[in-house]
């Protein structure tokens, strides 16, 4: 990260510290404290605003440090990541599952460690086209299904497994759109 990412997050942090020490130092702390003492639970109050003050300054203390010392990570090579198969069911999705599976495409996974496997579960309308369609841009060793047995969660959830290469299996939604860039799954 940056020097002038770091200053410019800290400026807030350091106003607050500053306003802080003015107010503690220009104020009479001790009769604020005497103050506090004739009124009933005025000490208690006191007492357990200062412990969850403490707390919370402890906690920004650790933030302030987990932020001055994190350092990113290199992205892995190719090489390294492994193969997986993004299983994309469809139920009267339409258009739509195109757009996803045109989206996971555009992921920057590389193709020959990815294969997708589209699966229209019974659709009434033009899925199954839309699927066809999207057949021809996916990478190679992509599978499609025209499944007409609908599972109680509406994905076949042995067939995209079975017919899945690869070491990972990514399921999804026919209405996951992803910016280009990695791929994430959440």
């Amino acid at each position: 990260m940056s020097t002038t990412h770091t200053r410019t997050a800290l400026i807030p942090y350091v106003v607050v510290l500053f306003f802080s020490l003015v107010f503690f130092i220009s104020t009479d702390v001790r009769s604020i404290w005497i103050a506090i003492d004739g009124i009933p639970f005025g000490k208690t109050l006191l007492i357990f605003s200062q412990f969850f003050f403490g707390i919370h300054l402890a906690i920004f203390i650790w933030r302030i440090v987990l932020f001055l010392n994190y350092r990113t990570t290199p992205p892995c090579k190719n090489e390294e990541l492994p193969t997986c198969t993004v299983i994309v069911p469809a139920y009267n999705e339409g258009g739509q599952v195109y757009e996803t599976i045109r989206s996971i495409i555009q992921s920057d996974y590389p193709p020959e460690k990815m294969s997708i496997f589209g699966i229209d579960d019974g659709s009434v309308d033009d899925t199954w086209q839309w699927l066809k369609k999207a057949k021809l841009i996916s990478p190679t060793g992509s599978t499609f299904s025209d499944s007409r047995s609908i599972s109680v969660s509406g994905m076949p959830s042995t067939e995209g497994s079975d017919t899945a290469r690869g070491t990972s299996l990514l399921p999804s939604t026919a209405i996951l759109l992803s910016a280009p860039g990695p791929f994430v799954i959440w």
